[in-house]
């Protein structure tokens, strides 16, 4: 199986969580309801996934307490998670994780039929470097309650400076933030503003 990972993923090893973690699931699950975070599992790895690198970062301490490592060498079993960008994958070399971005569901699947990209990931273990396919050669896919091709992230920051701007307009300088309203009506209070490509 693999996992779907959009925007900043945190991918854990189930076999952490089950070994490791205080109470297990149920821990891992009330730590993350903490932080109102998306997250998903194939029973191999599973990932919470942020926007806000802070939001995070504050995870990321809360699983170093929790006494999970964060250590990224050669070594197969030492790390426990790692950090992952959905565009250019693991943040750091991660022996155990497999990263891909393509186009897998151009040829259909039984959720759909989609000609974007979407980044996914999986467990490789020692007589597995690849996905396993079912009989349908179709693998499986994790992905978050209510996830589907209308709200996938499919790109982040990638959309030309010119569409951007024809899709907001500035409402002016509030507090030292930019406010923004986009096409749909919605206010951005950001002074950059982020932008996820259709």
């Amino acid at each position: 199986m693999a996992i779907i990972l959009e925007a900043i993923s945190v991918v854990i090893k189930h076999d952490s969580i089950l070994k490791k973690y205080p109470n297990g699931v149920l821990g891992f699950l009330a730590d993350i309801s903490s932080f109102k975070a998306p997250w998903h599992t194939d029973f191999e790895v599973s990932r919470v996934g942020f926007f806000d690198p802070n939001e995070m970062h504050a995870y990321l301490r809360v699983l170093e307490q929790r006494g999970l490592v964060f250590t990224m060498d050669s070594t197969y079993n030492n790390c426990d998670f790692c950090i992952v960008d959905m565009i250019s994958g693991p943040t750091k070399t991660c022996p155990w994780l497999g990263f891909g971005r393509q186009r897998i569901f151009e040829n259909g699947s039984t959720i759909g039929k989609s000609s974007d990209s979407y980044s996914f990931g999986w467990f490789v273990k020692k007589n597995r470097q690849q996905i396993v396919c079912d009989n349908k050669s179709e693998f499986k896919l994790g992905v978050e309650k209510g996830w589907s091709f209308a709200t996938a992230l499919k790109n982040i920051n990638n959309t030309p400076e010119s569409i951007i701007q024809s899709r907001l307009k500035e409402l002016g300088l509030k507090e030292g933030v930019v406010a923004f309203v986009n096409e749909n009506g919605q206010i951005i209070n950001n002074a950059r503003p982020n932008i996820f490509g259709r």
